[in-house]
């Protein structure tokens, strides 16, 4: 029922949420791998995440908001031109850290 409850949260804009009392959600990090494709002029981006609780959802977003993700578990989105991107993460604690991608 938590994992739901978070999802509604972001679907709906709300910009953060609580973790469980005592976490320290600062500790999370997040590397981006960014890998060209020559032949279609795209990008292929990769969130790789530290320090998280399993599992760890990822949503990410096209430059106007609008959601890309097709599925939470995925790290990676294939395909992708240029622009300005975000990847919401999210762990099984709760504590969520937004992830800016850009794609020259």
């Amino acid at each position: 029922m938590r994992t739901l409850l978070v999802f509604v949260g972001l679907f709906l804009g709300f910009s953060s949420f609580h973790a469980s009392k005592g976490l320290n959600c600062d500790n999370i990090t997040a590397e981006v791998v960014l890998t060209a494709n020559s032949r279609n002029n795209t990008t292929d981006v990769t969130v790789n995440v530290k320090f998280g609780q399993e599992p760890i959802y990822y949503i990410f977003y096209k430059p106007e908001g609008d959601l890309l993700s097709k599925t939470f578990t995925e790290n990676t989105v294939k395909g992708i031109v240029k622009g300005n991107y975000f990847c919401s993460i999210v762990d099984a604690n709760g504590c969520k850290k937004r992830i800016d991608i850009n794609i020259k």
